[in-house]
């Protein structure tokens, strides 16, 4: 499945006013990237399925010029066993199972998750790609963790309900709040990508879901330039669904203060 890019050329278009040459580049691209004083990675949204080139790319690029975020950030975030590290100094995540790659699961295994309604995805991915909804005693499951099994170790977590409601995504830059919006599903559907049909709205978080995102980026081994915390509401709190640091929507079409916030961020990096 592919996406569309609506916000980069917005990007671009605002750095030309600001007479800062700028220009939309695929990440598989073969050049000279000592010819741009910064690359910013931005919707590389098909970096899963050949992840090895994908670094080795990120790697080529920061040996020549300045890549943001680092290839180290990439590399910390592009598993998603990163969840226990934010669990273990205490963000609040969704409640997150990890099966190794190879591992054969049965019914006999899957009683042992508490939860009745589970969600089943790859532990590399992006944009619910690979992601199954489905009963905890379903043949489904079993059949698709052992598919993905295969070639990709595997996260289980419960279906959380409230996502009906929509999952919020807070934007920082610098590590300062920039602004969030409400992702919120179609009727129907629970994946909140507009691939499904979600739909997008601004938001306001509280000072707890703005204290805890603070927190999580401040965790990251190397503190990102931009970072995007998603949130969904488990057990009546908010709970950590994901970290984005690779490339995140950003949803600047959203938000009046986002393209400000960014390009003065991006003019440190160049400065």
């Amino acid at each position: 499945m592919s996406y569309p890019d609506f916000e980069t050329h917005i990007l671009v278009d605002e750095l030309k006013k600001l007479t800062i040459e700028a220009e939309i580049i695929p990440w598989s691209d073969n050049r000279d990237w000592s010819d741009y004083d910064l690359v910013v990675i931005r919707t590389t949204w098909n970096y899963h399925l050949n992840f090895p080139k994908f670094i080795d790319k990120l790697k080529l690029i920061e040996s020549q010029t300045k890549l943001i975020n680092s290839t180290k950030i990439v590399l910390w975030n592009i598993h998603k066993e990163y969840l226990f590290e934010l669990e273990k100094s205490g963000i609040p995540i969704v409640p997150t199972k990890l099966i190794r790659k190879r591992t054969k699961i049965d019914k006999k295994w899957l009683e042992t998750i508490e939860f009745d309604k589970i969600v089943v995805k790859p532990a590399i991915s992006l944009g619910a790609i690979g992601a199954l909804k489905t009963n905890i005693n379903s043949k489904d499951a079993i059949l698709h963790a052992n598919e993905l099994l295969e070639n990709n170790d595997v996260l289980i977590q419960p279906f959380v309900e409230s996502i009906y409601s929509g999952e919020a995504s807070l934007l920082f830059f610098d590590g300062k709040f920039s602004h969030a919006v409400q992702k919120i599903p179609k009727k129907g559907e629970y994946r909140v990508q507009d691939a499904y049909g979600g739909s997008v709205e601004p938001f306001l978080p509280d000072s707890y879901e703005i204290n805890i995102a603070e927190k999580a980026i401040k965790l990251v081994p190397i503190e990102p330039i931009y970072a995007r915390v998603d949130f969904v509401n488990y057990n009546n709190s908010p709970h950590l669904m994901e970290l984005e640091l690779i490339e995140p929507n950003i949803f600047m079409r959203y938000s009046d203060v986002c393209i400000p916030n960014f390009i003065n961020t991006l003019k440190k990096q160049i400065i």
